[in-house]
């Protein structure tokens, strides 16, 4: 199984027009301290940050998380609080390995209901990852290894496959069969964890993924989170 992997690249998942106007509500009821999260989720990405403390975060949200949106486009600020697990506060800590972490975002000020939604951070709390030990073992070794591009359904709406490009392979995406016996996995950088339903691939997200075949379809399939 790798233990390294190039990070995912994300797409913006909806275009809007131009003419388009963005609905804004309130996010974060209450005050900053006594608020619950808008978003817990998994840091996907990292842009524009500044020596100030100034960022975009990219996160998206986990099921069973706290929060009322999947995905958000997150601002943080040089006024925006953070926090440590234990609720102790923190250093801003806007660099590479923020990539991949848990978070728990509380949102200031109007949010723009785009998808993902668009709001400014008040507090970041950096939540401990998923799980302290290794829950899981896959079976055997990967055969495929490369970037899942979207989910396949049939006509009823099941997911049947997924579509992958192989690591520098130079050819098209392959499709991967997947049945209600495939185990899927979130693989982070100490253990996998087994995951209810179909992880992190599709509605604009293309992870890295590693794939154990017999007969023909995916026995398990580890989906990495982006580092």
């Amino acid at each position: 199984m790798r233990t390294r992997f190039e990070a995912a690249r994300v797409t913006l998942l909806v275009f809007v027009a131009a003419a388009t106007l963005l609905t804004l509500t309130a996010c974060g009821g209450g005050t900053a301290a006594s608020a619950g999260p808008d978003i817990t989720g998994i840091v996907w990405r990292v842009s524009g940050s500044a020596d100030d403390g100034s960022a975009s975060l990219y996160v998206v949200g986990l099921q069973g998380g706290a929060g009322s949106y999947d995905r958000a486009s997150v601002a943080v600020t040089p006024s925006t609080a953070w926090f440590l697990s234990d609720g102790n506060t923190s250093r801003s800590p806007l660099e590479r390995e923020l990539v991949g972490r848990r978070v728990a975002v509380t949102c200031t000020g109007a949010v723009a209901e785009s998808y993902p939604v668009q709001a400014t951070a008040s507090r970041v709390r950096l939540l401990e990852p998923l799980g302290v030990s290794t829950n899981a073992t896959p079976a055997g070794i990967p055969q495929v290894h490369g970037e899942a591009l979207g989910l396949v359904r049939d006509a009823a709406g099941s997911v049947v496959a997924f579509r992958l490009r192989k690591e520098a392979s130079g050819t098209e995406p392959i499709a991967v069969p997947v049945s209600a016996e495939t185990t899927w996995l979130l693989a982070t950088p100490t253990e996998f964890k087994p995951a209810q339903g179909i992880p992190l691939i599709g509605n604009g997200l293309e992870p890295v993924v590693d794939v154990r075949l017999e007969g023909g379809a995916a026995v398990w399939v580890a989906v990495f989170l982006p580092r």
